[in-house]
């Protein structure tokens, strides 16, 4: 139980910090996707809270991704 409480509360910390390196699609798309991974194995165990919040952060963090490369490529 311990390891997956560890695994969600990483999808949270890696999902903020996607928010942060958004900015950057490469790095952020690779910890976005590392974090929404952690966040869907801890969706598994009890604590299924902290797996829901890790999920939902990395979803809107790769759409954010997602929407500003798509506005890059469009205005360049």
């Amino acid at each position: 139980m311990q390891q997956r409480k560890l695994e969600g509360l990483l999808s949270i910390v890696l999902g903020s910090l996607g928010l942060i390196l958004w900015l950057l699609p490469i790095a952020g798309i690779g910890v976005s996707i590392l974090g929404l991974t952690l966040g869907i194995i801890a969706y598994g165990s009890y604590n299924k809270y902290l797996g829901i919040s890790g999920i939902m952060i990395n979803v809107i963090v790769l759409l954010l991704i997602i929407i500003r490369s798509g506005l890059v490529a469009l205005l360049t």
